[in-house]
């Protein structure tokens, strides 16, 4: 159990971080940690990207909505008291 705990502890997740020799075994899990790292990264960061530009852009499309449809029920009552006054 400590020699795991051990093997674990010499595996950084980029095998450049300690000056150290490190096993094959060390260096092979090293290699899939920082793999895994890099693929995460190349996946969330244009999706983060994305999420956000999304986001951004159906925010203004509601707001320009709700303004058109504020503005058009305004019109709407202008005109339906202009023509209850014209009777």
């Amino acid at each position: 159990m400590s020699k795991n705990r051990s093997s674990k502890r010499n595996c950084p997740i980029f095998c450049g971080l300690y000056g150290k020799d490190l096993s094959p075994q060390a260096r092979y899990r090293c290699m899939c940690n920082s793999l895994f790292i890099v693929m995460l990264a190349i996946t969330l960061i244009p999706l983060s990207i994305t999420s956000g530009l999304n986001f951004f852009q159906y925010q203004q499309l509601v707001r320009e909505d709700s303004r058109a449809n504020a503005r058009w029920n305004a019109e709407s009552a202008r005109a339906t008291i202009n023509a209850y006054l014209e009777k």
